[in-house]
């Protein structure tokens, strides 16, 4: 849910560069970030399977019995092209290399 205020916010924004020409972004880059968390129990997974598939392997989620492994990535995209996937340094996480931990 957006508040008022970013609501308020995203229309300024539109509204700023409405008279953009299509040349124009083609000049701009657009960039988000992402947490992943693999192995942390963030959620439920249902499976809908018959009593025979009880270990059939398209029925199993695979689990991790370490710490999950938590990183962040960044990527952008511009006018027909993608930009590199980064893996960032999760705040607070030790780093081994490309491995986190």
């Amino acid at each position: 849910m957006l508040t008022k205020k970013h609501q308020q916010a995203r229309k300024a924004w539109a509204t700023q560069y409405k008279s953009m020409t299509a040349e124009d972004w083609q000049h701009v880059i657009w960039s988000d970030e992402c947490y992943v968390y693999i192995g942390d129990k963030k959620g439920t997974v249902w499976v809908t399977r018959s009593a025979d598939e009880v270990f059939h392997e398209d029925c199993l989620v695979p689990t991790f019995k370490q710490s999950p492994v938590r990183v962040m990535v960044w990527g952008c995209i511009l006018e027909g092209q993608k930009g590199p996937l980064v893996v960032l340094e999760y705040p607070g996480v030790v780093s081994f290399g490309n491995v986190m931990t």
